[in-house]
């Protein structure tokens, strides 16, 4: 029909509590160069709406919200963020994995927290055998993912085709916030101190 194609969009919210527009969310049309990241130094890109918009405070840095395979897209086109320290954080099933192998396969250096078979042993009772839109998961061949550390495919071939667990998905909103915020100060991310996290129902 001759229709233009819909741009690639970023959504982001600042996390730098010094900022005057702290916690205001930008959407940005990719490719984009422009001045609304100067000065960030930090990201963490989140899959899920809920824990974008419960990211605590992080001098110096914002939060991307994912939106699932779209991600992959989008930050290869803002080449601003290459000069940042990404931290991807998505769901613990196969499709998250997917894309966090595919978002370093973009040419796109990033850490990773809570995608192993540690964090999947550790926060099992959370786990589901449900799709967001309440399908069976299904087993399924385990696909090339040169973007996998060793520790994140082991998880990834578990998620696929392990017949002997109960669930091949953990949604990353279940896990207490104050335990992500952990990982993410291992890594060197300045993340402020939060206090009274709810555990997840």
């Amino acid at each position: 029909m001759g229709l233009s194609k819909r741009p690639t969009e970023l959504r982001f919210r600042y996390l730098d509590p010094v900022r005057d527009d702290a916690e205001l969310e930008r959407i940005i049309w990719c490719p984009w160069e422009g001045e609304a990241l100067s000065g960030i130094k930090y990201a963490v890109i989140v899959e899920n709406k809920d824990t974008y918009q419960t990211m605590p405070p992080i001098a110096q840095g914002i939060c991307i919200w994912g939106s699932g395979r779209a991600v992959s897209d989008a930050v290869p086109a803002v080449p601003a963020l290459r000069d940042m320290r990404i931290v991807y954080w998505g769901d613990m099933d196969a499709d998250g994995l997917e894309i966090l192998s595919t978002l370093r396969e973009s040419g796109i250096e990033c850490d990773s927290i809570l995608m192993d078979c540690d964090a999947y042993d550790r926060y099992h009772r959370f786990g589901t055998d449900r799709t967001e839109r309440s399908a069976k998961i299904a087993m399924r061949e385990p696909k090339p993912t040169p973007g996998l550390q060793s520790a994140e495919r082991r998880l990834y071939e578990r998620l696929c085709a392990d017949k002997t667990i109960a669930y091949r998905r953990i949604e990353q909103e279940r896990i207490p916030m104050r335990d992500a915020v952990d990982e993410l100060r291992k890594l060197g991310i300045p993340v402020e101190s939060i206090e009274n996290q709810d555990l997840p129902i």
